[in-house]
């Protein structure tokens, strides 16, 4: 139909592609920030709840006494303590600061911790020494000036990948923790390496990309567990329990109890914070909604206008073949019979274009990702998968079938009369 005529052909061919093209595009982009997002939920233990209260604690006796389980005790301070502010070249700075997270109680028992999250939760992570041992008791008790580090973080401190032993320095403008020299730095050793959690991961990652493609100061973050009696003279201090539930009925009234603390409370202050893997999965998911509501308006005005335009150029291709439906509707052609013929003509060219869309997508969707990461600091991987590309095949052919049919139905009914007689 469109085919004979090369002008039109054309112009239906970018019709599909602008349509297909565009919501490939934005396919990719939502569903590779969603994947990146999603690794650092799924990092998450099951059925865990890291709960911080600075204020009542008489709310964690109810929880305790409720489930007749035990919270692995922790604390957390604010702000940040410096680890690292060192030179690099191109007149540059590398500052790390460390997320100080007090142990209370040995972490061993159950496997689980907590870290920060890269929207600057505080979440459950698993935990699992590497080397070195774990903080004990006497460490807690004695107020052992003794640390924690993951592996990350020995990887950028030592050269030689072994930090047991070795002490580090930490600095801050906050409140000093104990053990503060005369240098005005907390000297800690180091007698235990954690395994990275996802948080440590994103850290390496980006101290790489920002060291390689920009000439600015680079900040990233560490975590490290000292002694909570390390900690008894901050001004900054939370209490964070931490409760590794064992089945999805523990976890589930763990949260009905939580809630109905918070109902009784007047003030929000004192409102029991929480976070889990479902509380950061709901928070990848509000982070999307804006992104989706944007991205579906586009799609929207782009998929009518270029359906508009394949609609259009479909129908004066039909007015120049009316004779030739006339002609083939004389030899006992039916309605039925011209309507599958010019709708198949669409719908090939609109699946030779999808395709052809899909991966003009993909490599437009790959040139940008750098870009994605650096300017608009989201983090960002890109990921696809079949379903993507089904998607997009389905819309381009769905797309084409709609706006041509009213086009290909006129055809197919126009009388043999005036089929013929048309000029």
């Amino acid at each position: 139909m469109v085919v004979a005529h090369k002008i039109r052909f054309v112009l239906v061919c970018i019709g599909v592609f602008i349509g297909v093209f565009v919501f490939s595009v934005c396919s990719l982009l939502v569903d590779s920030f969603y994947t990146t997002q999603m690794k650092e939920v799924n990092s998450i233990p099951e059925n865990a709840l890291a709960i911080v209260c600075a204020s009542d604690e008489n709310d964690i006796d109810i929880i305790t006494k409720h489930l007749e389980t035990s919270p692995v005790l922790m604390t957390g301070v604010s702000p940040g303590k410096q680890i690292i502010f060192t030179q690099l070249p191109g007149d540059r700075m590398l500052t790390v600061n460390g997320n100080v997270y007090g142990i209370k109680s040995p972490l061993s028992d159950k496997g689980v911790a907590v870290s920060h999250s890269k929207s600057n939760q505080c979440i459950p992570v698993n935990f699992r020494i590497v080397k070195g041992r774990n903080i004990v008791y006497s460490d807690i008790v004695g107020e052992n000036p003794v640390v924690i580090i993951d592996e990350f973080t020995e990887r950028l401190l030592f050269e030689d990948g072994n930090a047991i032993g070795k002490t580090i320095h930490m600095t801050s403008n906050a409140a000093p923790i104990k053990q503060k020299d005369e240098s005005g730095y907390h000297t800690l050793t180091v007698v235990g390496v954690c395994k990275n959690t996802y948080y440590s991961e994103a850290n390496m990652q980006k101290l790489r990309e920002d060291y390689y493609k920009t000439d600015f100061d680079i900040y990233i973050g560490a975590t490290v567990y000292v002694p909570c009696t390390l900690l008894e003279h901050e001004r900054n201090v939370s209490n964070i329990y931490l409760f590794p539930f064992e089945s999805a009925g523990e976890y589930r009234e763990a949260l009905k109890i939580i809630n109905s603390i918070n109902q009784v409370k007047q003030d929000s202050s004192t409102y029991l914070s929480y976070t889990s893997k479902e509380t950061l999965y709901d928070f990848v998911n509000s982070t999307l909604l804006p992104m989706k509501a944007l991205f579906n308006i586009i799609l929207a005005v782009t998929l009518i206008i270029s359906g508009l335009l394949i609609m259009s150029i479909i129908l004066f291709s039909i007015k120049e073949r009316i004779p030739e439906i006339g002609i083939r509707k004389a030899f006992g052609a039916s309605n039925c019979a011209i309507l599958i013929q010019y709708i198949t003509e669409i719908l090939v060219i609109a699946l030779l274009m999808s395709v052809l869309a899909f991966w003009a997508s993909y490599g437009f969707v790959y040139t940008i990702r750098d870009y994605i990461s650096d300017n608009l600091f989201v983090a960002y991987e890109l990921s696809w998968n079949a379903r993507i590309f089904l998607r997009s095949l389905i819309v381009g052919v769905l797309q084409s079938a709609i706006f041509a049919a009213i086009p290909c139905i006129s055809a197919a009914r126009v009388q043999v009369v005036r089929a013929l007689k048309f000029d």
